[in-house]
């Protein structure tokens, strides 16, 4: 039977054939895989691969092969790979987004978090490639989008996401549930206003005196977050009272308790061909 499973070495070669002649792929620790058969001497596992079309454009494609350690790197077969379910690895991804930045922090546990986006439509088809087999009835949850500031190429490209759900190729589609929003609150405004130029203090909203520095020149600081404060509270409050509510009813008699994270394992220091 298959088996899904994670790389638990640091790094795992995969050959064509048991005989190590013909390399095709190099996985890492964390890699998903499927296991579709095992032996004394090495595992056959199914992976996505990325490949490139005469076009240029880049498509998953399933493969197989198998990895089979060295004598030499003293590694078990068994401990090649861990089941899905004990994942340790906290993966960070950054994406080539040409301006700007956008990347994919992924915890161990499947839960999903997007950095910025880019200005353009790169980072949305990076993770309709990632995320394949999304819809608008089966929606890839993500669990945190955070914008880091308000410069355009930081946060235009995030639009595309939802552009993408009528994209006339299947591929290129993304359906994603977020789950919250973050981001710093500072938004710089248009530096001229009826054709006149804004004070640089008006720039970023408004402002209020507290008193002056060394040099005797006023300090400003800005007034809007902590105008805005008291319902950015309300609303923390109100998620926190949900989540303690989900708590005990996970818990409540007849549903079992919550469940319990597998305890750390130490992952193996060598890679499967030593």
């Amino acid at each position: 039977m298959n088996e899904e499973c994670v790389i638990n070495v640091d790094l795992a070669d995969v050959w064509a054939a048991p005989d190590r002649k013909k390399l095709i792929r190099i996985l890492a620790w964390g890699d998903q895989v499927t296991v579709v058969a095992r032996t004394i001497s090495a595992i056959e596992v199914e992976f996505v691969d990325f490949v490139e079309q005469a076009d240029g454009s880049i498509l998953p494609r399933k493969s197989t092969g198998f990895i089979k350690p060295t004598a030499s790197s003293k590694i078990k077969v068994a401990d090649v790979v861990r089941p899905l379910t004990e994942n340790e690895v906290l993966k960070v991804n950054f994406v080539d987004v040409q301006q700007g930045d956008g990347a994919v922090i992924e915890s161990p546990d499947g839960k999903v978090i997007l950095v910025d986006g880019g200005d353009n439509q790169m980072f949305a088809r990076y993770l309709a490639g990632r995320f394949r087999g999304t819809s608008k009835t089966n929606p890839k949850t993500i669990d945190c989008i955070l914008v880091t500031h308000g410069d355009a190429d930081h946060f235009v490209g995030l639009k595309e996401i939802l552009e993408s759900e009528t994209n006339e190729q299947a591929r290129k589609r993304l359906f994603i549930t977020p789950e919250r929003y973050y981001h710093n609150g500072i938004v710089k405004r248009p530096d001229t206003r009826n054709g006149k130029n804004v004070h640089d203090l008006e720039l970023l909203g408004p402002t209020q005196k507290n008193g002056k520095d060394k040099n005797g020149k006023d300090i400003f600081s800005l007034t809007g977050l902590v105008d805005e404060w008291p319902i950015l509270e309300r609303r923390i409050r109100s998620t926190e009272r949900r989540r303690l509510r989900g708590r005990r009813f996970a818990a409540a008699p007849g549903r079992g308790p919550p469940a319990v994270p597998a305890g750390p394992r130490r992952r193996n220091p060598r890679g499967a061909d030593g």
